[in-house]
């Protein structure tokens, strides 16, 4: 079904008068995989709810149907463009294996792209440093390190902690 704008607001106020709470659009569309918007525009379901949530859809390749495919082999071909690259960012990144920093990149979410920000970097910078750093993501690392029953002031403390080890590992001081 391809549902018109007037429907999927209809569909939220109505859902939201069952709940007894607002249903947001955004979570009308949240979805696994890609959603064909029209003729040649594909996105994933990630970049839809970035763009029904009002916030920057950049396109980036884990937003396009195989793109991450496209990345790999990539990769495979540019090896040692791939070693020297992360060189510079850090001598100890060349030896991070690809396929961990892209899985890690592949599961990056909202954290990730905060901490892009906050570090003054990109995604796959965050997702190269986490997988040298802990190998996971950020988000999960933190997850452990706060433990099941921590607090959101314990988790924004450890946070930041790991925005410091991601800022050093960028500058190559370790």
């Amino acid at each position: 079904m391809s549902p018109t704008l007037p429907t999927l607001i209809s569909v939220a106020l109505a859902l939201g008068d069952v709940r007894g709470e607002p249903i947001r659009l955004a979570d009308l569309v949240q979805c696994e995989g890609y959603v064909r918007v029209s003729g040649d525009l594909v996105l994933s379901g990630e970049a839809l709810v970035h763009y029904v949530s009002g916030r920057e859809v950049r396109v980036v390749m884990r937003y396009i149907p195989g793109g991450m495919d496209e990345v790999r082999q990539l990769f495979e071909r540019y090896d040692a463009t791939r070693k020297a690259f992360l060189a510079e960012l850090n001598p100890n990144f060349a030896d991070v294996e690809p396929s961990l920093y892209l899985s890690i990149y592949e599961a990056s979410g909202e954290a990730e792209n905060r901490a892009a920000t906050a570090v003054d970097t990109d995604l796959y910078n965050v997702s190269v440093a986490s997988a040298y750093l802990w190998g996971r993501t950020l988000s999960d690392e933190r997850d452990a390190r706060a433990g099941a029953d921590s607090t959101a002031q314990k988790r924004g403390r450890i946070t930041r902690q790991l925005y410091d080890e991601l800022k050093v590992a960028l500058r190559g001081d370790n």
